[in-house]
């Protein structure tokens, strides 16, 4: 196994994308959080809100890119497409140490991962061999996002991801729960909880014969305390859950080895 080889934060480039849009609270956040742990700060992010977008690119048509300017870079197009535009351009002369997309406004936790723009954009850097990190900010039980836990934490998860090993196939998905009740001079490293969030669609006929459809989700509250990450976010604790980049089940293909 091969681990990334990091340098002390204060000498790293890091890119930043999210999928909330580059005028979001949450990236403004984090790019402050940002430019007082690393070197130098790049931005470059959606133009305009691309939530649930997942891993999506925009594959075979072309999009804009504006510089507002010499670190800021608004792009017409999806996380992933923010990603690659950094990595292959804004910043190709010199590559980031590492890729931070969020802070998303809501949480990334469970089965969302698999729907979050947030982890798209972090993702692409992944499969690209550049060290990459999703961060998430639950809501408020009345919707709202306040950005104070995840300012509060945001340094502790990076200490522990500079000193913890960190194998070169894997993008860190980062939660931190709506109120502190975090106890742990470390994140919660913790398995994400495999949980079905669509709930069913809400159909509304139309005149003309067609339909709109609205698909409805389960709540992702959890109060089972079985060491999962929306089971720690529940409970007020900040989690980190290490995803790889290659979704091959081996497990299965040695239980087929003799088949």
């Amino acid at each position: 196994m091969k681990f990334y080889a990091l340098k002390p934060w204060s000498e790293c480039r890091a890119l930043i994308v999210n999928d909330d849009g580059i005028d979001a609270r949450g990236i403004k956040a984090l790019e402050a959080l940002a430019r007082g742990l690393f070197g130098e700060v790049v931005v470059v992010a959606p133009a305009h809100e691309h939530s649930g977008m997942a891993h999506a690119i925009s594959y075979k048509k072309s999009f804009r890119i504006i510089k507002r300017d010499d670190t800021h870079y608004a792009v017409e197009g999806t996380p992933a497409d923010c990603t690659i535009v950094g990595l292959n351009l804004v910043m190709k002369d010199n590559p980031p140490d590492i890729v931070l997309s969020g802070i998303n406004h809501g949480d990334n936790a469970g089965n969302a991962i698999a729907y979050s723009g947030t982890f798209g954009g972090a993702l692409e850097a992944g499969l690209a061999g550049v060290p990459a990190v999703s961060f998430s900010q639950l809501r408020q039980p009345d919707g709202s996002t306040d950005f104070t836990v995840a300012e509060t934490y945001f340094v502790q998860v990076m200490n522990f991801l500079q000193t913890a090993p960190w194998p070169d196939h894997v993008v860190m998905n980062v939660n931190f729960p709506p109120v502190d009740n975090h106890q742990l001079d470390r994140p919660h490293h913790v398995p994400s909880k495999s949980r079905p969030m669509v709930h069913g669609v809400d159909v509304t006929p139309q005149e003309d014969g067609s339909h709109h459809i609205k698909i409805r989700f389960r709540s992702q509250v959890s109060h089972d305390n079985a060491g999962h990450d929306l089971d720690i976010l529940s409970a007020g604790g900040v989690s980190i859950t290490p995803v790889k980049t290659n979704w091959t089940c081996h497990e299965t293909l040695t239980l087929w080895r003799d088949t």
